[in-house]
This record gives structure tokens, C-alpha cells and sequence, in this order.
């Protein structure tokens, strides 16, 4: 684990979800549901939900085409985006 600092837009967001990918796309899923929740990026602006979208859902997009073009089954990855907006049921689900 590392903590880098570096100016906005150089990258930090992408490098930890790239960084992250890349362990959910190499190992299963654990077998029991309550544990397989194994990433969490709080970020401190609702407005950095862009980045989710550019720097997360993008790069999947990615690997599941490249999974299906190597004749390998798609990683189990799944993204949910919760904010103060978001009722309680749904941030509980």
C-alpha cells in the first residue's frame, strides 16, 4: 500500500483503480457473499464521481473484451456508487 501525492489530474485515481483491477481480475471471488466487497474508494467530493466513471468503468470495459477475445471468462466485478443522495436501503444493499 502507498499513499501518493501528486497534482490533480496526474493520474493517482487511475493508478489505485488499475492497482485494484488488477487483484479483482486475478483471483475469485471469495465464496462467501458478506466478503466480497474487497475494494472501497471513499472519495471527498461527490463530484469525483467522473472519476469512477473515466478511470473504473472504462478500464472494465477494457478487460472484459480482452477477456472474451482470449477465450477467458469475464472477472466478477461489479461497481456501485453511493452519496448523501443515495436512500438508506440502497446504501445498505
Amino acid at each position: 500500500d502507498v499513499l501518493v501525492v501528486a497534482p490533480t489530474g496526474s493520474g493517482k485515481t487511475l493508478a489505485a483503480f488499475l492497482a485494484a483491477l488488477d487483484r479483482l481480475a486475478s483471483a475469485p471471488p471469495p465464496a462467501e457473499a458478506k466478503k466480497r466487497c474487497r475494494v472501497l474508494y471513499v472519495s471527498p467530493l461527490k463530484a469525483l464521481a467522473v472519476d469512477v466513471e473515466r478511470n473504473l468503468r472504462s478500464p472494465l470495459t477494457g478487460i472484459r473484451h480482452e477477456a472474451l477475445r482470449l477465450g477467458l471468462p469475464e472477472p466478477e466485478v461489479r461497481v456501485g456508487i453511493r452519496s448523501g443522495d443515495t436512500p438508506a436501503a440502497e446504501r445498505r444493499s
